[in-house]
């Protein structure tokens, strides 16, 4: 906005340069005075008009290279902006996931600790087997329970495979997180830095617009005043 204001400035200008250089390269006589005009007086206006022109075509064609420049350097914030935008998207995302591996972390943990628990039921259940056994000849009428304690050790047997081989798919799954959840660290550290980067170009653009724009503005009112 500043930029076009200091263009039609200069057009506005240009126009009035033109406009007196038609007018005194066919001013013979004053019209308020009606006297002759001098030719020297007459070919010193129109040197200045003509200096005039050639200053303001001049800075026309750099102010047009500085509104170039400035565009391809707001389309690169713009592109910036959006990459940091999708970087802190990817962010969340991981996020999501390393909080996926955490909850895996604390199941695995739940798998341990159940696991512990079983092996101690089955050390008892085989304790209690044995009892059985010793006692196996001398008490017939205890064969039955003998029979049920061992089907309960069969099938605490069966539960600590399926644990156990839970354990293991469980423990490859924590090596695979673990190797997981260090990289998102690194990563996740890596667009930490890239938001703070973000948050300071944000803050940057803010200010250039909300203070260093308007002082620019007023500086230059003061300058075409003066």
């Amino acid at each position: 906005m500043e930029i076009n204001s200091e263009l039609g400035a200069i057009n506005t200008k240009i126009e009035e340069n033109k406009k007196l250089q038609r007018t005194m390269s066919d001013l013979k006589v004053c019209p308020t005075c009606q006297q002759d005009v001098d030719a020297v007086y007459r070919a010193n206006i129109l040197n200045k008009a003509y200096n005039e022109l050639s200053h303001s075509n001049k800075r026309i064609e750099e102010i047009e290279k500085e509104k170039k420049k400035l565009i391809l350097e707001n389309k690169k914030i713009e592109e910036e902006i959006y990459l940091e935008d999708k970087k802190l998207t990817n962010l969340k995302i991981m996020k999501m996931k390393y909080e996926g591996i955490v909850e895996k972390e604390k199941l695995f943990s739940d798998l341990e600790k159940e696991n512990e628990s079983l092996k101690k039921d089955l050390t008892l259940l085989e304790k209690h087997v044995e009892s059985l056994n010793d006692s196996l000849f001398k008490f017939n009428k205890f064969e039955k329970e003998v029979e049920e304690k061992e089907n309960e050790l069969k099938d605490s047997l069966k539960e600590e495979k399926k644990v156990e081989i839970k354990i293991a798919e469980t423990k490859k799954e924590r090596e695979f997180y673990s190797k997981s959840i260090q990289e998102l660290k690194e990563r996740i550290s890596k667009l930490e830095k890239i938001n703070k980067k973000l948050e300071y170009v944000s803050k940057l653009e803010n200010w250039i617009n909300k203070k260093f724009v308007p002082v620019v503005n007023f500086l230059e009112k003061n300058v075409i005043i003066h």
